[in-house]
This record gives C-alpha cells, sequence and structure tokens, in this order.
C-alpha cells in the first residue's frame, strides 16, 4: 500500500476527528476493508479506501505516524489487540480497538431521499453566509446555514446575510446546516466536482466521489424570519453605489487604532455627500473623510469596524438605512445581500 494514497484518504477523515476525550472512539480512524470512517459526534466521513484492514486505531497518532515514515510502501499486520505498521526499516505497533466499537453506522438508504446538486454557486452562497453565522454554539438557530428552497440565510444577531440560489429548488425546504459542517463543506468541495446533497429525517448526507460526509441536523429548529427584516429595508427602495477602494483604505487606517480595543467601534458621520469615518484608542486616533455622492444624510452611528470590513470586502456595493434605533449598512453583490446593524436586531427574536 502506498503511504501518499492513505495519507490523501485519512486527510478527509481527519477533519471529523473528535478532540474530546470522554468518548474515545470518536478520537479514532475506523477501518473495514474497503473503508476508512471517522465521526466526531455531529459530523462524519466515510472514504472509499481498500486498506484489508478491519479495526479501530487513534486517529491523531497514526497520521503523525504516517507522516513521519520516509518509507513510501506500508505493509500491516493486525492481531486482536494491535496493528504493526512496516515500512521499509521501520516497525511501529500501535494498539487498536475493534471495529465494531465505533459509534458511528452512517445512512444506509440515504439515496431515497430529498436531494440537490452541490454545485459551485451554492458553495459560493455557502462561503459568503458563513461570514455572518453566530459563533455562540447555545444560539442553535443561528449556529448554521438556513437553507430554504429559495436562499441561504445566516445572522450573529448584528449581521444578516441573504444568497439568492440560482434556480430555485423543486421542493419546499427547509434546514438548518450547522456551522461546523457548512466549513467542511466549503473544504471538500474544492477537492470535489459533482456533488450531492441528500436530506434525510435526522442527518444530512453529501456525496462525493469516493467520499460521504455526513452531518446529523437539529430537527427542532425554530427558524428565524428573515424576510421581515430583510423587506422591511428592500421596501425603501434605497439606491446603492459601488464600494470605493479609498474607503477600504481608511477603514484599515482607523482599524489600527482600534485593534487593541475591547470594543472596536468606529464613529461614521453621514452627511450630504461625504462621509466621516473615526476610529479611536489608547494609541490614538484616525479620522479621514472621503466625498462621495447619492448617499443618504443619516447623521452619525457607531458600528464594529471588523464586521463593517468584512461587509465592503464581500459586497460590491452599499448604502445606509435609518430605522428608528439604528443604522443599517446594506451590502450588495450580485444575489448575495448583507444587512449591518449598529445596534442587535431584535426583530429577528
Amino acid at each position: 500500500m502506498l503511504k501518499t494514497e492513505l495519507i490523501t484518504a485519512l486527510s478527509y477523515n481527519k477533519e471529523c476527528l473528535s478532540k474530546q476525550t470522554l468518548v474515545p472512539i470518536l478520537s479514532h480512524f475506523c477501518f473495514n476493508p474497503e473503508q476508512i470512517s471517522s465521526f466526531n459526534g455531529t459530523q462524519g466521513v466515510v472514504v472509499d479506501f481498500n486498506t484489508g484492514l478491519n479495526c479501530s486505531v487513534p486517529g491523531e497518532v497514526f497520521y503523525s505516524l504516517l507522516n513521519s515514515l520516509a518509507s513510501e510502501e506500508l505493509k500491516f499486520v493486525l492481531s486482536e489487540t494491535s496493528v504493526v505498521i512496516k515500512a521499509g526499516k521501520s516497525t511501529s505497533k500501535l494498539g487498536i480497538l475493534p471495529a465494531t466499537a465505533f459509534v458511528f453506522t452512517p445512512p444506509k438508504d440515504y439515496k431515497n431521499n430529498l436531494s440537490i446538486e452541490v454545485t459551485e454557486d451554492f458553495i459560493k452562497g455557502i462561503k459568503k453566509c458563513l461570514n455572518t453565522v453566530n459563533d455562540n454554539p447555545t444560539m442553535t438557530n443561528q449556529f448554521g446555514i438556513t437553507l430554504t428552497s429559495t436562499a441561504l440565510y445566516s445572522t450573529d444577531d448584528v449581521r444578516i446575510s441573504k444568497y439568492s440560489l440560482l434556480h430555485e429548488l423543486n421542493t419546499n425546504l427547509q434546514y438548518l446546516l450547522p456551522k461546523t459542517f457548512c466549513e467542511l463543506l466549503c473544504k471538500f468541495s474544492g477537492a470535489f466536482t459533482n456533488g450531492k446533497m441528500f436530506f434525510g429525517k435526522d442527518f444530512i448526507t453529501v456525496e462525493f466521489d469516493k467520499v460521504k460526509l455526513f452531518t446529523k441536523v437539529i430537527t427542532d429548529v425554530k427558524f428565524l424570519d428573515y424576510e421581515a427584516i430583510i423587506k422591511l429595508v428592500s421596501a425603501q427602495n434605497l439606491a446603492t453605489i459601488p464600494i470605493p477602494a479609498a474607503i477600504k483604505q481608511i477603514i484599515y487606517r482607523c482599524e489600527i487604532f482600534l485593534k487593541s480595543e475591547t470594543d472596536k467601534l468606529i464613529k461614521i458621520d453621514v452627511a450630504e455627500n461625504e462621509i466621516e469615518f473615526e476610529g479611536a484608542g489608547k494609541y490614538g486616533m484616525q479620522r479621514e473623510s472621503f466625498e462621495i455622492v447619492n448617499i443618504p444624510n443619516i447623521g452619525t452611528f457607531m458600528v464594529d469596524i471588523e464586521f463593517l470590513g468584512s461587509l465592503f470586502e464581500n459586497t460590491a456595493e452599499f448604502t445606509f438605512y435609518r430605522a428608528v434605533d439604528k443604522v443599517v449598512t446594506i451590502g450588495k453583490d450580485d444575489r448575495y445581500l448583507q444587512l449591518l446593524s449598529s445596534t442587535v436586531l431584535e426583530t429577528l427574536k
């Protein structure tokens, strides 16, 4: 067996090794003669790869060991309690667990479920929406990307993303795609093409060539009404303008003075045909204005500078909208929309 080919296969399984020690088997690679599996308790990966082995091995130890070996040719000798790895003049002995101890059984009938193609455009939307997913796992309905038949949505209570799908799906579905699953989906889609996603009751399965990615799904999600806010802003019929490169540079200079601050808030004053930016911290301040036309005169507000910089990097056009108690920065790029509020978007709750 060639070491390089095995390491390549394991590189996908490695993404779903658990770092928790409470259930030791979740940190193992599980081998059966024709497949390698891993499962972290929520996401799992199955790779079609013939090793002839039938056991579970400590994942990080096994992977690190293989990468350290100089010889390309590998030979395994399996016993009831260990596996011997021979590579050139090197001999290693690694303790194992039985394959039957592995707690993950991939869904077998998933191909009968509703499915969609994992296209390049779909992945683009996932990547855009990942920028505004809440990092707090206790915020269950925000700790992932909501997929409907027409769009992808995400929020962190201050920002909202909407990515309108290129083609409306021929079904009425609503799923919360877990954040970690979305990150893995983006990684795997860069290495494979022609992926297909299958929606089961408890699991979502993505099938690539020789690799399958699984995730548990939360079945009792209280989905958020994203369109309530989006329609409120859209009803204003505000014209967006291209984001000047000079504004991105101003944001960068202001951020230099805010990096060491706990609250990285930039002060923005939008007057007629001019925007003034100010970032102030313990080392000093940066104030800079920029002349711009066709922008609404909304006055002064504060907003997170990192969120603002991210909006400008991920969209092509922008404008502002003043509501009663907040200012919303609106960013657009083709079918992608991002809203950034100066305060928490309470109406989402």
